[in-house]
């Protein structure tokens, strides 16, 4: 792999060299010579065709989960959240039961890969976020989540430069479990009525001073269960912090400056 130098940015294929963008540089690698229709053919490439059905899989559950969440995450999460999230699912089907290439992704029995993930690897929130914090706490039905932000003091927020304002949020989801499905081919919700189950709580914005402190702030979302939710469905809880530099009267985010990650899964 080599990097181009050039002032022109190339990307494609030409001649036997593809030319692509990846994290903000420019790379260069001579075209692989495997032929498509034999690593979809050839008996030698089985495992081959087992492990891209699965990541297949892995990046469809990804999908569904970046778009129950899809504003925060597209703008806040970071360049590569969505790669590192298809990562997380990949090693679930990789411990879900079933033969090689359609192995279920389940997410209750899993729940450890889910642990403390951050979406944001450059400013991540337990780095951001300095101060002494509670858990979020569930309901029965695993619906009703409520975070209890304690005071704290601001030298315990690392904020980015430029900060004038800040602001905690908590998000929660529902995941289903995801199977292969022997006529559509793809990887499915197991239980697909859960799949927009979303809900989002956004507390004050606060101006920021160096020298000052929070005051205590409940936030609480609610997906609106009358039934506990199925076994086959987890619920995800997602914290974090936006900062904001205020210039005459309005609130600019500072994208990239933001951190997000998941703190309960039940």
């Amino acid at each position: 792999m080599g990097r181009q130098k050039s002032f022109i940015k190339l990307e494609g294929t030409f001649d036997d060299l593809t030319f692509y963008e990846r994290s903000g540089k420019q790379l260069v690698r001579k075209k692989g010579s495997l032929d498509k229709d034999r690593i979809l053919k050839d008996p030698n490439f089985k495992r081959t065709r087992e492990n891209m059905q699965e990541f297949g899989g892995a990046a469809r559950v990804s999908k569904f989960f970046r778009h129950t969440l899809n504003a925060l995450i597209s703008e806040q999460g970071g360049s590569l959240a969505a790669s590192r999230l298809t990562g997380l699912f990949k090693r679930l089907a990789s411990k879900g039961p079933g033969k090689r290439g359609q192995r279920d992704i389940l997410m209750a029995p899993n729940i450890k890969f889910f642990d403390k993930f951050e979406f944001n690897e450059t400013r991540e929130f337990k780095e951001v976020f300095k101060a002494l914090y509670p858990a979020p706490e569930i309901d029965a039905n695993r619906s009703v989540v409520t975070w209890e932000l304690p005071s704290f003091a601001n030298k315990d927020l690392h904020v980015p430069e430029g900060t004038t304002h800040y602001q905690f949020f908590l998000a929660t989801t529902a995941l289903s479990d995801h199977a292969f499905d022997e006529e559509t081919k793809f990887y499915e919700p197991v239980v697909p009525e859960f799949a927009e189950r979303r809900a989002v709580a956004m507390g004050a914005l606060v101006p920021y001073e160096e020298e000052g402190s929070s005051t205590p702030e409940t936030l609480s979302t609610d997906l609106e269960l009358t039934d506990p939710m199925p076994e086959t469905v987890v619920s995800i809880s997602v914290v974090g912090v936006l900062f904001f530099q205020e210039s005459n009267g309005t609130m600019y985010p500072l994208h990239g400056k933001q951190s997000l990650r998941i703190e309960k899964v039940a």
